[in-house]
């Protein structure tokens, strides 16, 4: 079996057996910090998507409305599809609770579903733009968020299927363990390169909410809440 997992580091780390690895370092790659990692992650980009649908329903429904919804939705799912995948190993093989005689684990194919979820509500924002500027005789991507935005569901796009394919038919890479090696070092790495995509397109896209003037704090939570999203997740990988 591939020594290298989703919990593997994507930095270099040191084996030696005379330098053991230092407490800070073991306390950062215990599950309780990834528990806890996970709901930061989690709440902020929940606060983020639910903020946002808020904002856009409010004054009454409009199907332009659904395109941020959809978007940031799809940052939320997304964003948890990684935390899932990097979940602590304990965390999956042992109850996080229990309720009753029933014992609440975190499932197996988590990820999967939350990735697929993730690409399916960013295309649903992507078709819902495109249908909006057909009807109001608008032109197409020519800003800087439009742009960046369509790259970055492509590029999801591109990481599903490359994901789905190691996983779902490793023989096109040669075999189960290429695959593996292949899914564990480009798939995951590629990954946070789309998270950053989503997360910069969405930074551009809270200009168009309007809050800099009139909810200048509201417009600067969400700001950080984007970015501390993405710190918290990508930290979490270097550990």
């Amino acid at each position: 079996m591939d020594s290298a997992d989703e919990r593997t580091p994507i930095l270099p780390q040191s084996h030696a057996a005379t330098a053991p690895e230092p407490a800070a370092r073991t306390l950062l790659k215990s599950a309780p910090v990834h528990a806890a990692s996970i709901t930061i992650v989690s709440l902020s980009l929940a606060f983020i998507a639910g903020t946002v649908a808020y904002l856009q329903l409010k004054d009454g429904f409009s199907l332009f409305a659904l395109h941020p919804i959809f978007m940031t939705l799809a940052v939320l799912l997304g964003g948890s599809a990684i935390a899932a995948a990097q979940v602590h190993r304990s965390l999956v093989t042992k109850p996080l609770f229990t309720v009753g005689s029933v014992a609440v684990k975190v499932p197996q194919g988590t990820h999967t579903v939350l990735a697929a979820a993730a690409v399916a509500s960013a295309i649903a924002g992507l078709v819902i733009m495109v249908v909006v500027k057909n009807e109001g005789g608008e032109a197409h991507f020519e800003s800087t968020h439009a742009i960046l935005g369509l790259s970055t569901i492509v590029a999801a796009g591109l990481q599903a299927v490359f994901g789905a394919t190691a996983k779902y038919a490793p023989r096109a890479f040669g075999g189960a363990l290429a695959a593996r090696k292949a899914l564990r070092r480009y798939h995951r790495t590629f990954g946070y390169a789309v998270l950053g995509g989503f997360a910069t397109t969405l930074l551009y896209g809270i200009d168009y909410l309007g809050l800099a003037d009139d909810k200048p704090k509201l417009d600067a939570a969400l700001r950080v809440a984007v970015v501390g999203a993405v710190l918290v997740t990508v930290a979490r990988a270097l550990v």
